[in-house]
């Protein structure tokens, strides 16, 4: 069924349930839906090479343990996107939150290369050792999560790969960390200034911060 839809002089009402045209409902979906962080996910190929790619389908959902997820999708229905399957084969990835300055690397990743072709080769991405991790970190990415995989969940008709990864180790940007208390950190967003996804071929940045302070208290 095509992709239906009302207008009245408010807006638009569209129906998405039993749409068949997939493409339509992935344009109102990523269009509406903004802006969404971006998963900037390396992971190592079957030749020691290392994949590097951005997913806007993210979220953190627990903190104890601390997990993430994103979703992945198929190169063809039997074959899984490069993160998914090395992620599986090696149960290890690191996901970086990109800054707007890491744009044109993020973009230039988001490429389709051939299986197993290095986006850190290809565009000369730098990376760097990750303490204590046995993957490197993209060097000038503000904030990196070394990773374990917990579980993968194949979702809808395409099908996606819900990819659920513990945070074991975690990297800030030294300059992002305005002073510690204990083992209390304090962040600066602003310095992150973390790069975003929207519609099309938009990204986002950070733009104004609201502080409006926390919700009352009900007695």
């Amino acid at each position: 069924m095509a992709l239906t839809y009302t207008r009245n002089d408010q807006g638009y009402t569209a129906v998405l349930e039993g749409c068949a045209n997939a493409g339509a409902v992935y344009e109102l979906m990523v269009q509406t839906f903004v802006p969404r962080p971006i998963a900037w996910v390396l992971t190592e190929n079957e030749d020691g090479s290392h994949n590097l790619a951005p997913y806007s389908f993210t979220a953190l959902v627990d903190i104890a343990p601390p997990t993430i997820v994103f979703s992945a999708g198929k190169k063809s229905p039997s074959v899984p996107k490069d993160s998914w399957a090395n992620i599986v084969r090696t149960g290890k990835a690191v996901v970086h939150i990109p800054s707007a300055a890491n744009a044109a690397a993020v973009n230039n990743s988001a490429a389709a290369l051939p299986t197993g072709a290095s986006e850190v080769d290809t565009y000369h991405i730098k990376t760097t050792p990750f303490e204590g991790f046995p993957l490197p970190r993209v060097s000038d990415a503000p904030v990196a999560y070394g990773c374990k995989l917990k579980e993968v969940v194949e979702l809808g008709t395409l099908p996606v790969g819900l990819i659920v990864l513990e945070v074991t180790h975690l990297f800030v940007d030294g300059k992002a960390v305005e002073h510690v208390d204990g083992d209390i950190f304090h962040i600066n967003e602003k310095v992150i200034n973390p790069l975003t996804r929207m519609g099309k071929t938009k990204f986002g940045t950070l733009g104004p911060i609201l502080d409006i302070g926390s919700p009352p208290k009900i007695a």
